[in-house]
């Protein structure tokens, strides 16, 4: 159930929306192991994410500086998504590890936001149109890539420096939904997400102290 506000030159109006909904979540996972250092992982789930409660709030307030507002949604589905994938690790020494994983997930009512230019009862016959934002029940998209990763802890070099460890990362994703920019005419990504990120992490680590030092890269995604 919403419930949330709205008016702040007039009097506020209560808005009560109610939303039922219910899923069955089946999921599946095998473990095949060739050897003590060589695992095959295979996974397979429907899964649900509710969008936040920022997102399905009822309240709307504008903002009469800059002629914007934001607005939440009390009908926003459910993220919905069918997914599998395969990992395959390899544990090479101790605390050390080299790993790649395929995956691909079909994602039902994902969620956009969107930004529309509307007249406001209330507001809009003494300030003008507002640019509202506000989330959206997506179409149907796709997610695709695969994941890198890489572990060593360096116990073979001589005290101090077998302390010393490291840890690199790398995913790429391909996301894609039936929607089209209109001014390029492409296939639109999915929001939020990044073709290519990875994560550089150098630690030391002994029986009294842990230091990390970590960086981070994404590349560019789609906001709205």
């Amino acid at each position: 159930t919403g419930r949330g506000t709205t008016g702040v030159l007039s009097p506020t109006a209560t808005t009560v929306v109610k939303a039922d909904f219910g899923y069955w979540l089946p999921s599946a996972s095998r473990s095949i192991d060739f050897s003590d250092e060589l695992t095959l992982r295979l996974a397979g789930a429907k899964v649900v994410a509710r969008p936040s409660l920022n997102q399905v709030s009822a309240s709307f307030v504008p903002n009469t500086v800059s002629m914007t507002g934001s607005r939440g949604n009390p009908n926003l589905r459910p993220f919905e998504a069918l997914q599998a994938d395969a990992t395959l690790e390899w544990y090479f020494a101790p605390a050390s590890s080299i790993t790649g994983a395929l995956f691909y997930k079909k994602v039902d009512s994902f969620t956009v936001t969107t930004v529309t230019r509307e007249f406001v009862p209330g507001f809009s016959e003494r300030f003008g149109p507002f640019d509202i934002s506000q989330p959206q029940n997506g179409e149907d998209g796709t997610i695709q890539g695969f994941e890198l990763a890489y572990q060593q802890a360096f116990r073979f070099l001589p005290a101090p420096f077998d302390n010393l460890g490291v840890q690199l990362n790398y995913t790429y994703v391909d996301s894609k939904t039936p929607l089209i920019d209109s001014i390029t005419g492409e296939r639109l990504p999915l929001p939020g997400l990044s073709r290519d990120s990875y994560t550089l992490i150098g630690y030391y680590e002994d029986d009294t102290f842990s230091l990390r030092a970590a960086y981070t890269y994404r590349s560019k995604y789609l906001n709205s």
